[in-house]
């Protein structure tokens, strides 16, 4: 047996853009894996929310 996983999409990032990409693709179904190095949204998302919200 194998310990294999098996996903349809692969996202490297957990910023805005992939957190909410992976969001909407496994809503749609897909098996997602996203991974992050560190934790989501504490690198460049993180320090840039502040252009996202104006």
């Amino acid at each position: 047996m194998s310990d294999a996983r098996h996903y349809d999409v692969v996202i490297a990032g957990g910023g805005l853009v992939g957190s909410s990409t992976a969001l909407a693709l496994a809503k749609q179904g897909m098996r997602v894996a996203l991974v992050e190095r560190r934790f989501c949204g504490a690198q460049a998302s993180g320090v840039n929310y502040g252009g996202v919200r104006t």
